[in-house]
């Protein structure tokens, strides 16, 4: 299985799962296999964990050679920000120069690499860690997109964490959140599909539409809300959009500023707040949002509208994990979060890339923008998807919130003395 100090792939490429490091360890060397060191250990011991067998998988590396002081970033350097348009046409040999931060030795290893993944008939990719993740989808922040269902090369892709990132971070918490991606890719390796959620997100609204739209929102029992801020040349903010969804499939991104200057002229930006109004202030229609209470508090400092009924998926993660809690009886990942929030006693996770991660099967799509500042005029529209987006997603995860909550309280109750 060696070539001098080379360690080859393990496995037959029609197997259900595709396992991808960065570069063998010096007892994969020594034994001339794969994932057989430390690190691999401790993948077996979670995989077998979420049920996949070691036969289940192909396993391989972005670089069949141990790397010089065991750092990938010595033949890939993502740090050097390589474009990944010039990868690709690199490694199949459309062009000779080589990329920004990439050592030419790679060359043949990435070659053997993309042959793997294109003959590969399984039907799930698992890269592991930064480096094969964005070697396969120009992708990198594994910690965030860990999970997310991706494609690559017509191929369904799921990300986890590299084991021995997981082993140097000590943590039970990682520990558990690394099965549940792993339970993930067990349930994704038993179709090709990829079978993500399909929403409507309207943006570029015109006032006929937009009223239209309203008169959905009043067919609803609870619609989604968010809003996003801009900056203003006197330091305070203002609303640059805002997002009703009707239901998790379908959302209007309302604009109030596009290109520099209004959306709306003045009689129609008045008639359309009135017409949020009408919404926010219904009492017959609950307001689902995320850190809603920000949103609230704003557009009632701003325009005098106060949003009643509401429902906040932020707290209603913190309410399922609080910072006392009781004494967990089992690994299961409804303990994960109550760990975490034992310990890391910051909001990453009740933030909404972590509610989605766990509670829906959205992407990780966080870094599409933010606030209005950071965001370049040619990157408007996705800007107004992403607020579309946080409005839709929180009818996706209330009710299993909820579900979650309710047994919660069961159990504990059963549990009473």
């Amino acid at each position: 299985m060696t070539d001098g100090a080379r360690v080859l792939s393990e496995g037959d490429l029609s197997r259900p799962i595709m396992f991808i490091g960065e570069a063998p360890a010096a007892s994969e060397v020594r034994f001339g296999r794969p994932f057989v060191g430390r690190a691999g250990k401790e993948q077996d011991r979670l995989n077998i964990l979420a049920g996949i067998q070691r036969d289940d998988a192909f396993w391989t590396n972005v670089i069949g050679e141990r790397v010089p002081g065991d750092e990938i970033s010595s033949f890939i350097n993502l740090a050097k920000k390589p474009s990944h348009e010039h990868f690709i046409d690199w490694v199949e040999g459309r062009i000779e120069e080589v990329p920004a931060g990439v050592n030419p030795r790679a060359l043949p290893y990435l070659q053997e690499l993309f042959r793997d993944v294109k003959a590969f008939r399984g039907n799930v990719i698992v890269p592991l860690g930064n480096v094969p993740l964005w070697c396969l989808t120009g992708l990198a922040a594994i910690t965030k997109r860990r999970g997310s269902i991706l494609s690559a090369f017509h191929k369904k892709v799921v990300p986890c964490m590299h084991p021995s990132a997981i082993l140097r971070m000590f943590s039970t918490i990682e520990t558990r959140i690394a099965l549940f991606d792993l339970l993930r890719v067990k349930e994704e390796s038993k179709s090709p599909q990829i079978i993500l959620p399909k929403r409507e997100l309207i943006i570029y609204p015109t006032f006929e539409s937009y009223s239209a739209f309203i008169e959905e929102c009043f067919e609803q029992t609870a619609v989604g809300f968010d809003i996003e801020c801009m900056k203003t040349a006197e330091g305070g903010k203002e609303v640059s959009c805002f997002a009703l969804a009707v239901s998790p499939a379908r959302s209007m991104c309302v604009p109030l500023h596009s290109k520099g200057r209004s959306y709306w002229d003045d009689s129609q930006e008045v008639l359309v707040f009135e017409k949020l109004a009408s919404v926010l202030e219904s009492k017959d229609l609950t307001k689902v949002g995320q850190n809603i209470i920000f949103d609230s508090s704003f557009i009632y400092r701003k325009y005098g509208i106060l949003i009643d009924p509401v429902e906040d998926t932020m707290i209603a993660q913190s309410v399922r994990y609080p910072d006392s809690v009781q004494k967990e009886d089992s690994g299961s990942m409804d303990n994960v979060l109550r760990e975490s929030k034992r310990k890391k006693p910051h909001n990453f996770r009740r933030g909404l890339d972590f509610l989605c991660h766990f509670y829906t099967r959205e992407p990780y799509y966080k870094d599409e923008g933010k606030e209005w500042g950071v965001v370049g005029g040619n990157q408007e529209a996705d800007f107004y998807r992403y607020n579309a987006k946080d409005a839709a997603v929180v009818l996706d995860i209330l009710p299993v919130l909820f579900e979650r909550l309710k047994l919660q309280d069961k159990v504990n109750k059963k549990g009473a003395i």
